[in-house]
This record gives structure tokens, C-alpha cells and sequence, in this order.
């Protein structure tokens, strides 16, 4: 699955919030979500890029991409793209 292939992602908006907040959002948002399906979660708490990064490992999610935004104020956005697919069958 490439990135362009999905059309409009789900988006979490967790921007704000610190760990676990963020991946307790996402968590929820997985629920129920279509194999083809792709979470964006934003976050701009640092711990979130390794929090991110092992939730989806110890669950077996794909973690599609993680890319820094320009933040409005004092620190970085990352976008976090997850599949609910396995890595294997997400590629």
C-alpha cells in the first residue's frame, strides 16, 4: 500500500495532549476500522514519536510514516501515519 493510495485518512487531532492521551485516542480510533483504513495522528509531545513507534510494534499495526511539521508554537507536529494492517500485508 503507498501512501497516495489512500484517499483521505482518518485524523486524530491530539495536538495538546501528553502521553498516554494520544495513544489512547488512537487506540479507540482503531477499533472497528477497515483493513485499508489509515490513522493520521498529530501529536506535539516529544515522548509521542517513541510512544507511537512501540504501540504500533507490540500490537502488530504499521507504522506507515512519522513526519515533523512545523509547530505553531513552542515545539514540532508529527504526523504519524498507521495502518491497522501488519507490516507484511500493509506493504
Amino acid at each position: 500500500m503507498s501512501l497516495s493510495a489512500v484517499a483521505s485518512p482518518l485524523v486524530i487531532d491530539a495536538r495538546g495532549l501528553v502521553c498516554p492521551l494520544p495513544i489512547l485516542r488512537l487506540q479507540k480510533a482503531l477499533q472497528g476500522l477497515a483493513d485499508d483504513a489509515v490513522v493520521e495522528l498529530l501529536t506535539d509531545d516529544p515522548a509521542a514519536i517513541a510512544t507511537v513507534r512501540d504501540f504500533c510494534a507490540g500490537r502488530g499495526l504499521t507504522l506507515l510514516a512519522q513526519q515533523e511539521q512545523p509547530g505553531r508554537n513552542k515545539g514540532e507536529t508529527v504526523c504519524h501515519r498507521i495502518s491497522p494492517l501488519p507490516a507484511s500485508r500493509a506493504e
